[in-house]
């Protein structure tokens, strides 16, 4: 009975065995993968869900054959369509039909106080993910966002580590109020100051808004734009487990390019050119003339200044991000370190960053949530100058010098035998300057949902941010020690405080195709700005630096300032959207804003905006044109205000006075009138209208969005000229008009997809003219930049029926020869400035154009030499995946037309024998030598601005290449860590332009102004990413 027992147990356990292996048994299947037309589909992915190692991919002819057992299941997926999982149920057979997916059309997209379809906005918004972001290595956002976003410019005010960009969203409307748009992060207005204060790895999207439709809900705040940043937030994937990414990257940066310019033998020999000529000039006999430099060559490179001043630059950057929760509550917590180590001596940045929100279910209808965000930012400011208007900067150093020396023969003063000066590289090791930049903010809300489709919510932000600046010059640097001045110091603490409560209203309601939207609101906000600012010279003890302010003998030079600024704002917001059957689509808003720096009875204004969508493609007889996916027309137009001008400034004002003896030997403190009353200050008004078309076919394999636009801006805040019986020069008022017109582009397409490669592309176009149409002034120009070398002549400036961004100067005619100078007795077509008896108009000088023909070359000659704007610009983006794992990217930006000077030639164009110069030079006039030249002859002191210094400042760049392969790991490895991506990636590796300065893609103080600006590097990264 025991083995009888044992007997039927076994044979259980193997009949158990048997019809489990014969029910998991593997058969083979067939079939045929078709798209949404029926075609074949080659390239598919098939998969065995149970063992992914098991798969294949259709052939040609859609095609595909694999085994897998009855009861499985086949997975189907191919790029830019939605996975397919269908069961095998015995089935030896299975053709299957796979669909597009709508993720361009229908992706959520972040506008203002809520989201969108992409498909149902009505407005121009652009939108660039975070991918796009952080594959190159960045400091700052607006470095990545170049090209990116049609319509926009992101321009370097410089190449230093932790500067920021100047910003221009459809061009500048006005001319002394601001033209930055405004930055909401996560909903919070002026959460931050500037895009460096954010760190790219927290960013999620960027949506900016272009049209009034779409920024009207921000007022008078998005008058120039709208720039929309989402951070990581809470999904469902945060209820199923903690999530912890780590990133880290590390690289080295270099100056990208250099300059043309003479080493030391060529200096030489350019030095006895000058010699040379000013020999023939004072009628000596060159057979008696000695040249200063009797063997040039022997110089050799000497010492190149720019390699002097530079160094390898070091970039790190780290991340750890934590998120987690559960059905009700969710949170983030993300930290940030930034290094950047400038190309250039003493220069360098570091980011401290952090980041948490928490998002909470206190009941079924109560929903709670806060932001907290800090950033710390510490700048090494290079003392060491590149370029600009000082003459000790490293570019007009002559190559004769050394690092040692502290006597500059060859500068300002070189007629003269030369003059002490504070040798950059000296200043690079001893001159102490800092700025640090410290933020905080934190964003609490709270949500009710009164009914079904009914929302109030409520939010209060809080904004804290000290500057610190500080500066010291010690008293043992050679101009110092020359004159015994001391030590110089400088220190300011700039401190704002912004509070902002928002409550918002909403309703939304679906029924029978018909959607509404409704949102009303109030704002209200303040803003206080307080600044200390005091410098002294005289200092004897180095050590303390800026720290110890009032440690000078003579209290006379020291220089305190201080101010304290208060602003207010409110608003009255609304906002209806309608759309019936996703056909048509309407927004109206309208927004009243009221600002406590314009007069009284003039401070609040009304702003209204309405926009309109028809989705063609949606209609009824379309329903059987399968290849269209999207075909939109839309159209808006509105108002919008500006009120970005200083608190304050519709009040007459009064300065303190304390250089004044009014009785005795005493100073008297007085306070003095600083400016006039305007009673009648208000809003300037910007009127837009905005025609835009969206398109997608092929599966939404092509994708075009384009718009043109148009706005006039009226009642500009300017600085006006002033009866000089008021005792005042300038008045503020409202006064002059601008317009703006211009076309945008993005076209997206998917050039190949298939299982193992993929290929997508996204190119940007803009272009944007901006016009003065009355600046006031009773037509005449309004300088806005001089001349360095000669400040009687401007350089930039205003003027009616010109564009915003005008560039003057002289019409530069070549040089004089005999027959010019003859025949110009007679035509009086050209002219030189005075520098002799002849008029300047001696052989191998410059002439210029004498537009008025009265041998006078002065401001009525100054002609319009182009604009700073370029014809077009944008980005070129393609992305290559292969095998799912290894992808491929490379970034082009460019800018095609436009002008710029380079301020630098005004010294070393010159052909004196000060400064350091320009290559081209050696090839100035010479009687015997070069007499077909056009480069006017050695010796020749040529202080003014002609388009002999203005440059195309076309270019393209080669942004960014980066190489990255994700590793999956398998289920035992996804316990600990669920995947890492390795890569490389290269910034700023090439440049191709017409100017000869460092790169012609920089605003300084004026658009495309290059006044100096620190070079910018070229940077190669190395990044890893790991996810538990």
């Amino acid at each position: 009975m025991k083995h009888t027992a044992i007997y039927k147990v076994l044979l259980t356990v193997v009949l158990s065995f048997a019809v489990s292996v014969a029910y998991a048994q593997k058969m083979e299947v067939t079939g045929k993968v078709t798209d949404e037309r029926g075609e074949p589909m080659p390239g598919v992915g098939v998969v065995d869900k149970n063992n992914p190692k098991n798969g294949t991919v259709t052939d040609l002819d859609g095609l595909y054959k694999i085994k897998v057992a009855k009861d499985g299941f086949l997975e189907f997926s191919f790029i830019s369509y939605t996975d397919a999982l269908v069961p095998v149920e015995g089935r030896k057979v299975l053709d299957v039909s796979m669909s597009p997916s709508m993720e361009q059309l229908e992706k959520v997209v972040v506008i203002g106080y809520g989201t969108s379809k992409k498909s149902d906005l009505t407005g121009a918004v652009s939108v660039v993910d975070a991918d796009d972001l952080t594959r190159s290595p960045i400091t700052s956002v607006a470095q990545a966002l170049q090209g990116r976003v049609a319509g926009a410019e992101f321009m370097s005010t410089t190449g230093e580590p932790g500067e920021g960009a100047n910003i221009l969203v459809r061009g500048s409307r006005s001319i002394e109020a601001g033209n930055q748009p405004l930055i909401v992060v996560d909903g919070v207005v002026d959460a931050v100051s500037d895009l460096s204060e954010i760190n790219p790895s927290d960013i999620v999207s960027i949506s900016v808004l272009k049209d009034v439709s779409s920024t009207a809900i921000y007022g008078s705040r998005g008058a120039n734009g709208v720039i929309l940043i989402t951070t990581e937030s809470a999904d469902k994937d945060d209820e199923k487990k903690f999530r912890l990414n780590l990133k880290a990257s590390a690289g080295v940066s270099q100056i990208a390019s250099g300059l043309d310019i003479l080493d030391a033998s060529e200096y030489a020999q350019w030095r006895n050119m000058v010699s040379k000529q000013e020999a023939l000039d004072g009628g000596k006999d060159l057979s008696k003339w000695t040249p200063p430099f009797a063997d040039p060559a022997s110089y050799g490179k000497g010492t190149d200044w720019i390699d002097q001043l530079s160094q390898t630059g070091v970039y790190q950057d780290y991340f750890m991000s934590l998120k987690g929760g559960n059905k009700d509550t969710k949170y983030s917590v993300s930290f940030g370190y930034h290094n950047n180590r400038g190309v250039v001596r003493s220069s360098g940045y570091q980011r401290y960053s952090g980041l948490a929100w928490i998002d909470s279910k206190l009941t079924k209808k109560l929903r709670w949530g806060m932001r907290i965000n800090y950033t710390n930012q510490e700048t090494d400011k290079s003392p060491a100058a590149i370029g600009g208007s000082n003459t000790n900067a490293a570019i007009y150093l002559s190559p004769l010098l050394t690092t040692e020396d502290i006597w500059n023969k060859y500068g300002d003063s070189a007629t003269s035998g030369g003059t002490v000066f504070n040798n950059p590289s000296m200043s690079a090791d001893h001159i102490t300057s800092v700025v640090n930049k410290a933020t905080t903010s934190f964003a609490p809300w709270l949500q009710y949902n009164i009914v079904k489709g009914l929302v109030a919510k409520t939010k209060f932000s809080y904004s804290y941010r000290n500057d610190f600046s500080g500066y010291y010059s010690p008293s043992f640097l050679p101009v110092a020690a020359a004159n015994m001045t001391g030590g110089k110091a400088s220190r300011s603490e700039w401190k704002q405080q912004k509070m902002l409560s928002e409550t918002t209203l909403t309703y939304n309601r679906k029924k029978k195709g018909h959607s509404i939207e409704a949102l009303l609101g109030f704002t209200a906000e303040k803003k206080v700005t307080e600044n200390t600012a005091v410098s002294g010279t005289g200092y004897v003890d180095d050590n303390l630096k800026y720290h110890n302010i009032s440690a000078i003998k003579n209290k006379e030079n020291l220089t305190v300032s201080s101010y304290n600024h208060v602003k207010t704002n409110m608003s009255v917001l609304g906002r209806a959207n309608y759309s019936y059957k996703r056909r048509y689509y309407g927004t109206f808003t309208i927004r009243a804003d009221g600002a406590s720096n314009f007069a009284v009875g003039k401070k609040w204004g009304v702003f209204p905006a309405a926009a309109f969508r028809w989705s063609v493609a949606n209609e009824d007889w379309f329903s059987d044109a399968e290849w269209l996916n999207d075909l939109s027309l839309r159209l808006s137009a509105g108002r919008s205000g500006n009120d970005a001008v200083a608190s304050y400034q519709s009040l007459a004002t009064l300065t303190t006075a304390v250089n004044n003896w009014l009785f005795g030997e005493t100073r008297e403190l007085a306070y003095v009138p600083s400016k006039l009353e305007n009673s009648n200050l208000t809003w300037e008004t910007t009127d837009s209208y905005n025609v835009g078309i969206n398109f997608a076919v092929l599966n939404s394999r092509i994708v075009l969005e384009a718009d043109a636009y148009v706005s006039m801006t009226k009642d500009l805040l300017l600085s006006m000229k002033n009866s000089q019986t008021t005792g005042f020069s300038t008045y503020f008022s409202n006064a002059g008009e601008t317009r703006n017109t211009g076309v945008e582009m993005t076209l997206t397409t998917q050039n190949i997809r298939n299982r193992n490669f993929a290929w997508t592309s996204i190119l940007t176009v803009s272009h944007n003219r901006q016009m003065v149409i009355d600046v006031g002034n009773n037509g005449e120009i309004v300088p806005t930049y001089n001349n360095p070398r000669n400040t009687s002549q401007y350089m930039y400036g205003y003027k009616n029926g010109y564009p915003v961004n005008a560039i003057w100067g002289y019409k530069y005619a070549g040089v004089w020869r005999e027959e010019d100078i003859r025949n110009n007795k007679l035509t009086h077509a050209y002219v030189s400035h005075i520098q002799d008896g002849s008029n300047g108009t001696n052989e191998g000088r410059a002439k210029f154009v004498d537009v008025n023909n009265d041998g006078l070359l002065d401001q009525s000659d100054m002609v319009y030499l182009g604009t700073g704007d370029p014809v077009v610009y944008g980005g070129f983006q393609n992305d290559f995946t292969i095998f799912r794992n290894l992808n491929i990217s490379a970034y082009f930006a460019y800018s095609l037309g436009g002008k710029m000077y380079n301020l630098s030639e005004l010294w070393m164009g010159s052909t004196t024998s000060s400064y350091n110069k320009y290559r081209y030079i050696l090839d100035a006039w010479d009687a015997e030598l070069r007499p077909d030249s056009d480069i006017p002859r050695a010796g020749y002191n040529d202080t003014f601005a002609s388009d002999r210094q203005v440059h195309d400042a076309s270019f393209l760049r080669l942004k960014n290449v980066s190489v990255s392969y994700r590793i999956n790991f398998k289920k035992k490895m996804k316990k600990y860590i669920s995947s890492m991506v390795v890569g490389v990636s290269g910034e700023n590796l090439v440049l191709w332009k017409y100017y000869n300065g460092f790169d012609p893609d920089v605003s300084t103080s004026l658009y495309r102004l290059d006044n100096g600006s620190f070079p910018r590097p070229r940077t190669i990264v190395f990044n890893l990413s790991m996810n538990f």
